[in-house]
């Protein structure tokens, strides 16, 4: 039944596993870098977005502070208090402002402590796939939460860049309106309202 294929970008059509990861601190974080680490490590651990998969190599081998709280910011980043040797700490994770690359600001206690750089690479089959769904006359279109130069990697000519979960819930129920049998394909939680609004075939095959 499906006639559009709507798909997510980050740990979908990119693959987590290739990211290469660099972090530069700031000259205003006088804590260390193991200690920043310890602080990003714990605020990420919550999280099962690609890009905190991504990062996890950097902590590797270091042991987390205390998760007190966290708040996710959907299509943002997250917020979370956590406590390292009996002091509180704010660390906000925030996705960068739009660039070829990807770039996570780390913010403690509000103030910026370092970013982080993310080298993408693209799934080794998406051209041949895309093409594929091409030849059988699907409408393909990409709806990512990143900025408009990272989307421009792919090569979809329906693109729509800064998306929310919301915005991409609202994209896909506007294309149903409009009488398309859509095909959310996306990688982790927040893509979940998006998915499950996707086409849902007859329950019994028409005769």
């Amino acid at each position: 039944d499906v006639d559009t294929v709507v798909f997510d970008k980050t740990g979908t059509l990119s693959a987590p596993e290739a990211y290469a990861a660099t972090m530069e601190i700031e000259a205003g974080w006088t804590g260390g870098r193991e200690k920043l680490l310890r602080l990003l490590s714990t605020a990420e651990q919550a999280s099962a977005h690609p890009i905190a998969r991504a990062m996890a190599p950097l902590w590797e081998g270091v042991s987390p502070a205390e998760l007190e709280s966290i708040r996710l910011l959907p299509g943002r980043g997250l917020s979370a208090a956590v406590i390292d040797g009996g002091t509180p700490f704010l660390v906000e994770v925030i996705l960068g402002a739009d660039s070829a690359r990807h770039a996570v600001e780390v913010r403690v206690n509000g103030r910026a402590a370092a970013t982080v750089y993310l080298d993408e690479s693209l799934r080794p089959a998406l051209d041949e796939t895309l093409d594929g769904l091409t030849a059988d006359r699907l409408r393909l279109v990409l709806a990512t939460g990143d900025g408009a130069a990272r989307a421009a990697v792919i090569p979809i000519a329906d693109q729509h860049a800064r998306q929310t979960p919301r915005e991409k819930l609202a994209l896909v129920d506007g294309l149903n309106a409009a009488g398309h049998h859509v095909l959310f394909l996306g990688d982790g939680l927040n893509d979940g309202p998006a998915m499950a609004a996707s086409h849902e075939p007859p329950s019994t095959p028409p005769a």
